[in-house]
C-alpha cells in the first residue's frame, strides 16, 4: 500500500518532470543556412547526399535535418493572453456544466475543509462513474493541453498550463469535493496523449500555401480551428512554407490518416456482431522522415503522435475503444534511398492511453490505462518493396479495471455492518497500479500488409485512499493480468485510397480478489473497408 504523499507525488512525472524535459537550446536562425544546395540528379538510381544529416525534400531541395528542426523550434510566438483566456473559457463550460446537473453533482459533496485540502488529508481516489473518470476527464484534459500547443507554446510550457487548468478545477472550483488525485493524473496524462495528436493533425491542415482558395482558408478554419483563430486574432499569415504536399498542405508536418466501415464478431462464450466506424493516424513533425536521407536527430517536442479509435453498436451490445501514443523525446534515425529502401526507427520516452468499454449480454468488461512514461524503440527495413518493422515499448501504468471477480466475491456474503471499497461497490471497478509491455511486428509485402502484437500488463490496487476510508471495514486487495493477442492483414488497392482490413484479437483477463479467481476470455473477427490518405 502507497503512503498518500507517495500516491499524490505520482503526478510529479507528468507535472513537474515533463515541464523540466526539454530546455530551449539556442537555435540557428533559418537564415543563418545560407543558400540550399541543389540536390543529386534525379536520374541516379542510388542516393549520394554526402554528409549524413540531410535529406531530399519534396521540392528536390537538399535541406539540413538539424537546421529545419531548429527553425521550427524558433519559428513560435507564443500567445500567453489568448491561452489563458481560452483556458478559463474551459473552465467556465466546466462551471456551467456543474451548475446544470446539480442534482447528480450534490452526491459528491464531502464539504472537506480547506486545511484538508491543504494537508492532503482531503486528497482521495473518488467513485465516479467508470465513463466520466476515464474518458470525460481524458477528453477535457486533451482541450486543456492542445489549446496552448495551438498557442505555439513549447512542450513543457503547455504541460503546465493542462496541469494548472486541471488542479485550479480539482481544489478549487470543486472546493466543496475531495481533490481526485486519479482525476489529476488522468487528466493531465491521458489528456496529452490525445491532445498532442489533435495538436498534430491541426497543424497540418493549418499549412496553407500562400496562394491558398477560398475554399482551402474555409477548410483549413473548419479543420484547425484553434490556430486559425489564433492567427487571424493576432495578423500572423495564415500560410507555412514549403515544400507542400500532395494535397497542397506543408510538409512541416507529415499526417497519414485512414478510417472506415467494420463489422466484428465478438465471442466470449456466446457470440455477437457490432457495426460502426473505425479511425486511424500517425503524424510527425520530424522533419526528413520517411524522405530520402540520412541523418540522426534528437526530437524532444513530442514530436510524433498516434491515435486509433473504434466504436461499434449491435442488439444489446456496444464497443468503443481508444488508443493514443505520443513520443516526447527520442532518437530518430534513417538511412534512406531515392527508391525509400533502407532502414528508420526511434528509440523514445513514451506516454500512452488505452480505454475500453464494452458491454454484451452477459460480459461486461472497462479498461482504462495510462502508460506513464517509459520507453519504446522500433525499427524498420524496406528493400524492393518488402519491408519488416518491429516495435517494443515498456511502461509503468495508472489504471482503472473492472473485477470480474468481485460479484462472486459479493455471492459469498458480508457480515452485517461490513464496509467495502466505495468505486468497487457503486460501479465495480478499481484503482490500480502496475506495469505493461508489448511488442508488434509486421511484414509489408507490396500492398500487402500482416501484421501482430502481444501486449501483458499486471496490476494492484490501491488501498488506503478511498473516498470514504473512514467507513471502510474491508479495504480488499485486487489484482488483475491482462493478456492481449492481434493480428491483421490489410490491402491498400493500388492506385486507390481504398483500405481493406481483416483483424483477430483476443483479450485475456485473470482477476482476482482476495482468494476468488476468476478468468475470462473475450475473442473478436473483424472486416473493415475504408479509405486513407
Amino acid at each position: 500500500m502507497l503512503a498518500r504523499s507517495q500516491v499524490c507525488s505520482a503526478i510529479l512525472p507528468l507535472a513537474a518532470g515533463l515541464a523540466t524535459l526539454a530546455s530551449s537550446p539556442e537555435v540557428a536562425r533559418a537564415d543563418d543556412a545560407g543558400p540550399v544546395e541543389p540536390g543529386p540528379d534525379p536520374e541516379e538510381t542510388r542516393l549520394d547526399l554526402g554528409e549524413p544529416g540531410f535529406y531530399l525534400a519534396l521540392d528536390g531541395s537538399l535541406r539540413s535535418v538539424r537546421l529545419d528542426y531548429a527553425y521550427q523550434l524558433a519559428d513560435r510566438d507564443p500567445v500567453h493572453w489568448l491561452s489563458l483566456g481560452e483556458e478559463g473559457l474551459w473552465l467556465l463550460a466546466g462551471v456551467a456544466w456543474y451548475g446544470l446537473d446539480r442534482e447528480r453533482n450534490l452526491a459528491d459533496w464531502d464539504l472537506p475543509s480547506w486545511k484538508e485540502r491543504f494537508t492532503l488529508e482531503a486528497w482521495r481516489f473518488d467513485n465516479n462513474h467508470f465513463p466520466i473518470n476515464f474518458m470525460g476527464h481524458v477528453l477535457s484534459g486533451a482541450a486543456y493541453y492542445a489549446v496552448p500547443r495551438a498557442n505555439d507554446h513549447s512542450l513543457p510550457v503547455a504541460t503546465a498550463y493542462a496541469f494548472m487548468t486541471s488542479f485550479v478545477w480539482e481544489f478549487f472550483i470543486e472546493f466543496r469535493e475531495k481533490v481526485s488525485v486519479n482525476d489529476l493524473i488522468l487528466t493531465l496524462g491521458a489528456g496529452m496523449s490525445i491532445g498532442e495528436f489533435a495538436h498534430r493533425t491541426w497543424r497540418y491542415f493549418a499549412g496553407l500555401p500562400p496562394d491558398a482558395s477560398t475554399g482551402r482558408h474555409v477548410l483549413s478554419g473548419f479543420l484547425a480551428p484553434p490556430i486559425y483563430l489564433r492567427r487571424a486574432i493576432d495578423g500572423t499569415p495564415q500560410s507555412r512554407p514549403g515544400p507542400y504536399d500532395a494535397l497542397g498542405f506543408s510538409n512541416e508536418t507529415k499526417l497519414h490518416v485512414s478510417g472506415g466501415y467494420r463489422a466484428t464478431v465478438h465471442d466470449y462464450g456466446e457470440a455477437h456482431t457490432t457495426h460502426g466506424f473505425w479511425f486511424e493516424g500517425r503524424a510527425s513533425s520530424v522533419p526528413g522522415e520517411g524522405l530520402p536521407g540520412s541523418f540522426l536527430l534528437f526530437f524532444y517536442d513530442a514530436d510524433r503522435a498516434a491515435l486509433e479509435v473504434t466504436g461499434a453498436v449491435g442488439e444489446q451490445s456496444r464497443h468503443w475503444e481508444l488508443r493514443a501514443k505520443t513520443q516526447l523525446l527520442g532518437l530518430y534515425g534513417q538511412v534512406l534511398d531515392r527508391g525509400g529502401d533502407g532502414l528508420w526507427g526511434t528509440a523514445a520516452w513514451t506516454l500512452a492511453y488505452r480505454y475500453r468499454f464494452q458491454d454484451f449480454p452477459g460480459f461486461n468488461d472497462r479498461l482504462g490505462i495510462l502508460h506513464l512514461p517509459g520507453l519504446e524503440a522500433e525499427l524498420h527495413q524496406r528493400r524492393s518493396g518488402i519491408g519488416y518493422g518491429l516495435r517494443a515499448r515498456l511502461n509503468g501504468d495508472f489504471a482503472g479495471l473492472h473485477s470480474a471477480a468481485y460479484g462472486r466475491w459479493k455471492e459469498l456474503g458480508l457480515a452485517e455492518g461490513e464496509v467495502e471499497k466505495t468505486v468497487l461497490r457503486k460501479h465495480n471497478y478499481y484503482y490500480a497500479w502496475g506495469g505493461s509491455g508489448r511488442l508488434e511486428a509486421q511484414l509489408d509485402l507490396g500492398p500487402l500488409t500482416l501484421a501482430g502484437g502481444a501486449a501483458l500488463g499486471l496490476y494492484d490496487s490501491q488501498e488506503g485512499l478511498d473516498r470514504s476510508q473512514e467507513a471502510l471495514t474491508i479495504d480488499s486487495d485486487l489484482r488483475d493480468r491482462v493478456i492481449d493477442l492481434d493480428l491483421s492483414l490489410g490491402l491498400r488497392v493500388p492506385d486507390t485510397p481504398v483500405v481493406l482490413r481483416g483483424t483477430y484479437g483476443s483479450t485475456a483477463r485473470r482477476s482476482r480478489l482476495d482468494a476468488i479467481v476468476v478468468d475470462r476470455r473475450i475473442q473478436s473477427w473483424a472486416l473493415s473497408v475504408g479509405a486513407g490518405f
